[in-house]
């Protein structure tokens, strides 16, 4: 699995790189990127919105350490419909036990803020 931080501007940019190999390319045309969420607030949203509106995209999973842990992610996104995935309030949990492709990080601005969330490999 591999963990991405990006800024909104680079989303689009590592989905198509994701899934530009020939190899990824037949790995993920059957089943689609599987994708975790790890950060709800304002820039995870935007990362959620603009992964929905790619058909091979799906998500897999979300982890929010704040209010939006037990809640749907479409819900908690402002959509207006269930995704049917919760909402975790516990990422060791999560990231051990749910099969995904990629975790998008969008909790802090600034790699030390984030480092102690990624340095066990999660």
């Amino acid at each position: 699995m591999k963990v991405v931080s990006v800024a909104m501007i680079q989303l689009l940019y590592c989905f198509n790189n994701l899934i530009s190999s020939e190899e990824s390319q037949r790995k993920f045309d059957m089943r689609g990127v599987k994708i975790i969420q790890y950060g709800v607030g304002a820039m995870g949203s935007l990362m959620v919105k603009t992964a929905l509106k790619r058909t091979r995209l799906r998500f897999v999973g979300g982890i929010d350490q704040g209010k939006k842990g037990g809640m749907d992610l479409g819900a908690a996104m402002g959509l207006h419909g269930k995704l049917g995935i919760s909402i975790s309030g516990e990422p060791q949990t999560l990231l051990s036990n749910t099969d995904a492709d990629i975790v998008l990080h969008a909790t802090a601005s600034f790699f030390d803020e984030i480092y102690p969330q990624n340095r066990h490999g999660h």
